[in-house]
């Protein structure tokens, strides 16, 4: 509870410094419209965390959940049912502004790949003991250039 608390704090004094009038929070993956009543949530934590934070900013009117990569989150266990269903349920509220794909040859694309070279550039980091490596950059990437699954580049280091 904590953690919501400060980082609602947090983006309270961003917003007021900088007169913020929208707050825009990026999801990779579709876990963060998870409910609680799925078979399997993905990162509940961190998204419930992040989306409670935001709602508590009062000062800014436009507040918006972006999801991309739909069907990464099956790394996790989340059903792609799950997913489909939350989206339903937040059309049904009026909550939905639309989607958008990702044309392998248009210069978004050309874009995003240049990006993921960069990320998978760095070796892995360090954290708590553990080495990580996302597999989302890797996976919305090949998902671009027609390919499916969860491809996630190894990095000698």
């Amino acid at each position: 509870r904590w953690r919501m608390q400060t980082l609602k704090n947090f983006l309270k004094n961003i917003c007021k410094k900088h007169e913020t009038h929208a707050i825009v929070v990026w999801d990779y993956g579709t876990d963060s419209l998870m409910k609680g009543d799925e078979y399997v949530v993905g990162d509940a934590v961190e998204d419930a965390v992040t989306v409670g934070a935001v709602a508590g900013v009062t000062s800014v009117g436009l507040k918006m959940l972006l999801c991309s990569g739909f069907g990464v989150d099956q790394q996790s266990g989340v059903s792609n049912t799950d997913s489909l269903r939350s989206i339903a349920e937040v059309t049904e509220l009026g909550g939905f502004r639309g989607s958008v794909s990702i044309e392998p040859t248009s210069a978004a694309a050309s874009f995003y790949r240049a990006a993921s070279e960069h990320i998978n550039s760095f070796p892995t980091y360090s954290s708590r003991s553990m080495t990580h490596r996302t597999n989302v950059v890797g996976a919305l990437s090949s998902s671009i250039s027609g390919k499916f699954g969860h491809f996630c580049p190894s990095h000698e280091p």
